[in-house]
């Protein structure tokens, strides 16, 4: 998918998961040093960097409805669901 889609990835690794990203990063070789790969575990702050990273043309995520809504909507401290925070396509799969 990403030689078709002409695009690159990278995967943020939950810490819990964390554990796998040497396996993956075996298994993922051949992404990985074409550049269009790369995994990497980073803090909720250099995350929103990435997210919201000019270069980021669209994001994918797995994890809670919670994580889910802060990267869409943003801190919803006194504002409304009316207008995402988040300018470009998303797509999710959520857990619980």
């Amino acid at each position: 998918m990403l030689y078709d889609w002409d695009c690159c990835c990278i995967l943020k690794m939950h810490p819990v998961r964390s554990y796998a990203k040497a396996a993956l990063e075996i298994i993922l070789s051949e992404y990985i040093e074409k550049g269009f790969l790369r995994i990497m575990e980073c803090a909720v702050e250099e995350a929103k960097s990435l997210i919201n990273d000019e270069r980021i043309s669209r994001v994918h995520m797995t994890g809670g409805k919670g994580t889910h809504d802060a990267i869409v909507w943003g801190d919803l401290q006194g504002e409304s669901r009316l207008t995402p925070k988040l300018n470009k396509p998303m797509t999710s799969e959520l857990g619980c």
